[in-house]
């Protein structure tokens, strides 16, 4: 007899941010959805690693990333609204850096506009051009699906030291 696997439960502290990888299709979906951003049903689940920001039990932020040889693209970075300012996109951005990392990224990019490339550029990011973020991830999912792609701008985060133990 196959039983079903038991689906394992998290306790996350109330009143704090806590951030998981997921592989929940309504899950992220939902997210996009909230973000006004639609789920592509090309997605490919096996190249991109989505990460969920949670505020107790609630979702209240999303962010992807997907590796290429030795770069990184981060999807989309959202955080609902009304949880802005708590410390939920730092908390995105900490663990995209960690699975770009794992994953053998030396380079981390990302497309962004406006009040977005500011926040990034808080936290190291610098400013490239477009066409080089097209020269490296040409296949990559994320971009192909990127409908906003000639309004954003293109920022690089250098990623490799991270983790180095400095002596």
């Amino acid at each position: 007899m196959v039983t079903a696997p038991k689906k394992i439960r998290r306790r996350r502290p109330p009143g704090e941010v806590a951030v998981e990888q997921t592989h929940d299709a309504a899950v992220i979906a939902a997210m996009l959805d909230r973000a006004g951003m639609t789920a592509a049903a090309d997605r490919n689940d096996n190249a991109e690693c989505f990460l969920m920001a949670y505020w107790g039990d609630s979702p209240v932020g999303f962010a992807a990333v997907e590796t290429w040889v030795d770069a990184a693209l981060m999807g989309p970075l959202f955080v609902l609204e009304s949880m802005r300012r708590r410390g939920v996109g730092a908390a995105l951005l900490r663990a995209v850096r960690v699975a770009a990392h794992t994953r053998g990224a030396q380079r981390l990019y990302a497309s962004a506009s406006g009040r977005c490339i500011d926040y990034l550029a808080r936290w190291g990011f610098i400013e490239v051009d477009f066409a080089e973020i097209v020269k490296v991830f040409g296949d990559v999912t994320m971009l192909q699906r990127s409908n906003q792609a000639p309004k954003c701008r293109g920022v690089c985060l250098d990623i490799s030291r991270d983790g180095l133990i400095a002596r």
